[in-house]
This record gives C-alpha cells, structure tokens and sequence, in this order.
C-alpha cells in the first residue's frame, strides 16, 4: 500500500470514530450489556427504588418533591408535586394502576395513573417507609417518628394502626397468610402483625432494624438485616415463621433488604466491609464480592442469573450467579437506589447525581421467591403477588375463507397453535396468509385493521381475529344418460342425472338441478344428482333441429359463490348422419 491510500484509510478511520463520538458512543453498542440506554435528569437526588407498572411505564421519587413517571425510551409521561421530599419511599403499584408514595412527610398519596391526585392520608408522624399492598387492596406503611404501622383501606380511610414501640423505617413486607411483617429500630423488634392489627410474635433481632425493608423466602422465612450504631449485633437475620430464630451471620451493618435465587440463595450488601454476600439457605456463606464502597442498596435478580447491586463506589455492579464480575457501569453517583428490571432486561437505577439511569442489561426480573426490593416491579412486598405479568394472546380465524395467522415470535401458528402468553409490555406482529381460493380481508380486534400486519403491545389479555374471504365458486358437472331419445314415439323414457358439485374452501350451501326445454312444455325441478327424471321421446316434425331438454345445475357455496354447469338431452328430427 502506498503512503498516500495509508494516509487516506486513517483519515476515515478518524472521521468514522467522530461520528460515533457525536452520536453518542452507541454504535452498536444500543443491545451490548452494561452501556446506557438513556438518563433523565430530575431535580434532585433518586435515592429510591424506581417502580414498572404492567405497561412499561416507570415510577420513581425525587429530593425535588415530585413523583416521575417515564415512559420506557426515557421521554417523560407526567410528574405530580407533593408535599415533601419523595427521594426515599418507593413507590408502589396497585392492581387498578393506583401509585402510592410517602415522603419526609406524614403523607401517603394516591395517585391515578395519569398523574392526578386520587387521594392522601396524613399519618401522625413523618415516615420515610415505602408501602405494601395487600391482595384485598389495603395499604400498609410505617412511620418513622410515632413508630406505627398503619393499614389504609384502598379508598383512603384507616382500617386500623399498630404501635411498633419505636422508629418505623422499615417498608412492611405481607406473607403468604397475610400476615405483615416489619422492624422497629430502637427495641431492635421483627413485629409479626395478623390481618386484623393484633400482634402474632415479635422476634428480638439483638440489633438496630433499619434496613429498608425484609425478604421472605419459599418455605416462609422472614430475613431481616440489623446495623447496630454501638456494635451489639450487625447480622443477617433468618426467622421462622413462628418468630423463632433459625440462624445469623455478622456481616457488618445492613441498611438494604435481602433479595432470594430461585434454589434459595439470599444476597444482601453490608454498609460496613462493602460486600455483597451470598448464603445458602442454611446460613452458610456461598461467597462474598468486594465493591470499592459501601452497600446501601438491595440487589436484583435477573432471569438469566446475573445479580446487579448499586455500590456507594458509583457503580452499578453485574455479577455472574458464581460471584464473579459479568461488567460494571459507573455513573459517580449511583449509590442508594436498589435497581429494578424491565420486561427487556434494562436496569434501572436511581442516582444522587438527580438522574435516574436505563443501563442495558440481560434478562427480564427472575421469577424466585424474592427478587428485588420489595419482592416486585410494583413493589408491592406482597409475597403471593406475581412477579412477572403475562397475558394471553389469543388467535381466531372468522370468514367464509381459510388460511393462516403466525406470529413474529414463531409462538402462533394458527393453524394449530392459535394461543401464546406474552409478557407485559412485549410486541407481537401478527402475519395472515390466505390459502388458495381465499382472500385475507383484514383484522378484529386488538385494534388492528386493513390488510396489513397487525402489531400489538401485551398489555392486557387480546383476542384478535384474521378474516379470511372464499373468493372461489364452487366446482360443478353434470352428465345425463342418456342424452338422446330416439325414437320419437311419445314414450316417456328414464333418465338419470348425474354429476358433482365440491368447494374445499367454505363447502357447498345449496345445489339446484332444473329441466326445462325449447317447446316452453318442461320446467320442473330436479331432487338432485343420481336423481332419475322421464323426458318423453317426441319433437315436432317440422322441428329441423330436433327438440333440446336443457338440465341446468347451479351450486352455491357458504361464501355465496355461484357455479352453473349444463347438458343437453335432445330427440333428434332424425338420426341420419
């Protein structure tokens, strides 16, 4: 190569890697694990969890006092002033859409999906909790100054309040039985509470509870972190369901909630030697991976084993299910907010740098017993409620046509697998394909129309249905024996109809036979093919042609479709040749 082509190449080389850099570094690099996808930029601090509803739409708290709501490609939806700072308490999702959210105030607000308030309900004290949604719909929240629990009704009235008997940071989390769980920080208590507010057991954890909320595992064991400020106890806690203990580790201070694998193992961060740790379900250590900081957030749990943890270092951490490093990405900031997973594997992180972050990841949220803060994407900390939300597309085919429906997917082939569950939020095209003699004339339903594809987003259980048209007429013969009558002697002869009428795409409705003839003498109908008729055997002598019975069948199909087909049975003037 001469120097001058040389020169040449490495100008463009140049020039490609500036347009990259003005692009924004994401050639190729849109789908590639551990690269931002895109970071919005509140007004203050994201120290929270952000919460995904079913349709994609995310939900998080800022110092600046307003609840974001983000579509998934990072454009802002609406955001709602409240009355305080919202950074701390995650929001959670009811099964009606309603977003709930406390803040470094005494309010709970309800708030309807479009960003309208539904309603609010002052506490008597200050809590920083994030709330629990029951399966009937009732609301419990901690406070942090008065140390109550209370239950809310889904319209905003109190049920009922239970006095913990100190400080309420902890986010209550809802067994299997309904029973509620939270920690109180002074009197170091696990409060188990009934349903009705009574008090089931209390547990001494031996150490201050101030982790932002608890984890309760398939077997029903509540894990719970303490972080003693003068050192009696700063462990992992594992408690029975009937308050008992079943095992501990030090692992220095826990200020962040336990998440649980599918085969049980539970990770937790330490604010005290900055690991991220994982136990066996009897207590024994699996490994442990140093960050460069403190942990002071939960981890979450992907579908294909990786764990990310946010790190006070400002690095949000991907780890293999070994404890090895997959990637890291560093923001400077990230170091409060536990992660959640969208339906397409993005993470998403809050900041202390204002922003909340969209990092391509792997993998939607794992379905295990607890596999982010708060059990779910809702975050409602109930432990029945379903991690990951599919709905059912269902295929159908109408018309008098045939053909086939698929799906993008290769899911539906309809045909004969004409049903699929999608996850929440994932779009499916649709593709009919009319058989022969058929004509494709557009869809129903799932607000798909024309003739074209039909792309739909999974965000309820749909039903569509591709119409399919027979454009083709029925196939139809007929055949008389026999088809002369000779000779002319007014006699009355035998003959037999025969012949076919098929339609292989809708089949055939109706089939009419009629003979009629030249001289206006017959018009009569006929039963039907095999059917046997007498023709009389005369033509009027000055009749040059001889005389013509006409047998005429029409066959009609279900789409209406019309074939004719005739034959001819003639008495000759005579039969020379």
């Amino acid at each position: 190569m001469d120097k001058g082509n040389f020169t040449n190449l490495r100008l463009l080389a140049i020039l490609f890697f500036v347009l990259i850099a003005q692009l924004g570094g994401n050639f190729n690099a849109a789908a590639a694990e551990g690269t931002l996808k895109w970071s919005y930029a509140t007004g203050a601090g994201i120290l929270s969890s952000p919460a995904i509803d079913s349709d994609g739409t995310i939900y998080v708290g800022s110092g600046d006092n307003k609840l974001y709501a983000f579509n998934s490609d990072g454009t802002l939806k609406w955001s709602y002033i409240t009355g305080g700072d919202v950074s701390i308490s995650s929001p959670a999702i009811g099964s009606d859409g309603t977003i709930y959210l406390g803040g470094v105030g005494n309010k709970l607000y309800a708030l309807n999906s479009d960003g309208t308030l539904k309603w609010s309900y002052s506490t008597g004290g200050t809590f920083v909790s994030s709330p629990a949604i029951a399966s009937d719909g009732t609301i419990y929240v901690g406070t942090e100054s008065e140390g109550k629990l209370y239950a809310i009704n889904s319209n905003g009235t109190l049920k009922w309040f239970y006095t913990a008997g100190s400080h309420v940071y902890v986010a209550p989390v809802i067994g299997s039985d309904g029973t509620i769980y939270v920690g109180s920080y002074y009197n170091h208590l696990l409060h188990a509470v009934n349903p009705n507010g009574t008090v089931k057991w209390t547990y001494d954890a031996g150490g201050d509870i101030g982790a932002t909320s608890l984890a309760i595992g398939s077997d029903g064991t509540i894990y719970v972190g303490t972080l003693d400020e003068a050192g009696t106890d700063r462990s992992l806690h594992a408690v029975n369901p009937n308050g008992t203990k079943k095992w501990s580790f030090p692992t220095g201070k826990i200020t962040a909630s336990p998440v649980i694998d599918s085969d049980g193992t539970i990770y937790v961060g330490s604010l005290t030697n900055n690991n991220l740790y994982a136990f066996n379900p009897d207590g024994t250590l699996k490994w442990s991976y140093l960050t460069g900081n403190m942990i002071n957030a939960s981890a979450a749990v992907g579908s294909d084993g990786t764990i990310y943890i946010g790190s006070m270092d400002g690095k949000l951490y991907a780890l293999n299910s070994n404890g090895t490093l997959k990637w890291s990405y560093t923001s400077n900031a990230i170091a409060y907010s536990s992660p959640a997973i969208g339906q397409d594997g993005t993470v998403y992180i809050g900041s202390t740098d204002n922003k909340l972050y969209a990092i391509n990841g792997s993998g939607r949220l794992a379905d295990t017993p607890w596999p982010m803060f708060h059990h779910d994407l809702r975050h409602t900390g109930n432990v029945t409620a379903v991690i990951n939300t599919t709905y059912v597309l269902t295929v159908t085919k109408s018309g008098s046509g045939s053909g086939t429906v698929t799906s993008s997917d290769g899911g539906i082939d309809c045909g004969s697998s004409c049903s699929k569950e999608y996850d929440s939020g994932e779009s499916v095209t649709l593709t009919a394909t009319q058989d022969s003699g058929s004509s494709f004339t557009g869809w129903s339903g799932g607000g798909c129309s024309g003739v074209g594809e039909c792309t739909i987003t999974m965000n309820e259980a749909i039903t569509v249905s591709g119409i399919f048209d027979d454009t083709t007429p029925p196939n139809v013969s007929i055949v008389a024996t026999p088809n002369i009558l000779w000779p002319p002697n007014h006699k009355m002869v035998d003959v037999r109809i025969d012949g076919s009428a098929t339609d292989v795409t809708s089949g055939i409705a109706s089939v009419v036979i009629t003979v009629s003839d030249e001289y206006g003498i017959y018009n009569m109908p006929v039963s039907g093919f095999g059917s046997t008729i007498q023709l009389e055997a005369w033509r009027d002598g000055s009749d040059k042609d001889g005389r013509v019975y006409t047998i005429t069948v029409i066959a009609t199909d279900m789409a209406g479709n019309q074939s004719t087909a005739t034959t001819m049975v003639t008495v000759p003037h005579d039969m020379r040749k």
